[in-house]
């Protein structure tokens, strides 16, 4: 019988732990509402396409298509009238992240909004201003955002911003129904029009292991134990 050394009974206990940290997500599928495409726009090649996966720290967003497979779909607020309501109909989460950024980008024009709304009623609304939750795609326009999450940077100076919101107390328990872009007065070239490109909905919060994470770290304790149990009588006996 082969028998695990006691590194290898760590690592496999701590992937049972890595595991059982992860939070829940959930990804929104964009493509219905989805009309520009990024692949156009200054250096846009660089993207990866339709249905490439993005990581950025803690959350994974999907990219949306335009039409074909060829395409980095995103849905942009490009005047102060325009107006998108992203269907969401999901419960049980606490955190939304975003991939957002603009195209041109004036600092300090508040460009749009982003108004999450639940089955309660509640409504929560996000100002976007350039220089602090949003910036512009390539590095020639405002390239300032200090509440950044994370970022995923491509060649050509352009990337995609990943942004953390966490709900109000308030809808906790409740449905998540919907996700607005708005645009706003600043909304327009040069100020700055805002896109997503990806909504990634996570619980915040580590879920129950499953029975067999259990199963693997109860195997993984016991392993650990049995171990140092055997060196102790190794070292008595040598020692008699």
């Amino acid at each position: 019988m082969k028998v695990m050394t006691s590194s290898a009974l760590a690592l496999t206990l701590s992937a049972g732990l890595a595991s059982a940290a992860h939070a829940a997500q959930t990804q929104i599928d964009l493509s219905s509402l989805t009309n520009e495409n990024i692949q156009t726009y200054t250096n846009g090649t660089n993207y990866p396409l339709a249905g490439s996966t993005v990581n950025i720290n803690a959350a994974s967003f999907t990219l949306s298509s335009m039409g074909g497979p060829d395409t980095t779909g995103v849905i942009q607020a490009n005047s102060p009238t325009d107006s998108f309501v992203i269907p969401i109909n999901e419960a049980g989460y606490s955190i939304v992240y975003v991939l957002m950024n603009s195209a041109f980008g004036e600092l300090g024009s508040t460009v749009g909004s982003l108004v999450f709304q639940d089955s309660a009623g509640d409504s929560d609304t996000i100002s976007l201003e350039e220089g602090v939750n949003v910036r512009d795609h390539y590095i020639d326009f405002n390239n300032v955002a200090t509440e950044v999450y994370g970022t995923a940077q491509y060649p050509g100076d352009v990337k995609l911003d990943a942004y953390e919101y966490l709900l109000p107390a308030s809808f906790a328990g409740n449905t998540l129904t919907s996700i607005t872009l708005s645009g706003a007065p600043d909304t327009g070239s040069p100020n700055g029009e805002p896109f997503l490109a990806a909504v990634t909905l996570a619980t915040g919060a580590s879920p129950v292991p499953e029975p067999s994470t259990w199963a693997m770290m109860i195997a993984g304790f016991a392993g650990l134990g049995w171990l140092g149990f055997s060196r102790r009588r190794a070292i008595g006996s040598a020692a008699a």
